[in-house]
């Protein structure tokens, strides 16, 4: 699956508390390994395979990284991220809709509204036509 959002939710409470006594490797390791499930990358559950994915993990921060990801079909996966993929990929489906709703196929509108918005980033804005 191609991702398609770049950027996911962090909440540095949850994290705070989630992480609270980790070693400073395991949430490393952790951060990353969301990151890249977030990416679209399959997390191996077997130790063997994931830390050779991720040299500096021993086996007792594999330990510690178990308790945020559970085991599915011999591949890791960190349910709260996932709820948060599909709550991310929702709001943008339905922005998509809500935007051509009001558009609709007036390209000249929509780039019209897009060159007085002086916020509107380039990528935003572009228009096939």
């Amino acid at each position: 699956m191609a991702p398609k959002l770049r950027w996911f939710k962090f909440f540095p409470g949850d994290w705070a508390l989630s992480t609270q006594g980790m070693t400073p490797t395991a949430k490393g390791l952790y951060i990353d390994l969301l990151c890249m499930q977030w990416a679209g990358r399959r997390l191996p559950a077997a130790y063997a395979d994931l830390s050779a994915m991720m040299p500096t993990m021993t086996e007792t921060v594999y330990r510690e990284l178990l308790q945020h990801f559970d085991a599915v079909d011999g591949w890791l996966v960190n349910r709260r991220l996932e709820d948060e993929r599909h709550d991310a990929e929702r709001r943008s489906d339905n922005g998509q809709r809500g935007a051509a709703a009001k558009w609709g196929s007036n390209a000249a509108a929509m780039q019209e509204q897009c060159s007085t918005n002086a916020g509107a980033m380039q990528e935003q804005c572009h228009i096939d036509t």
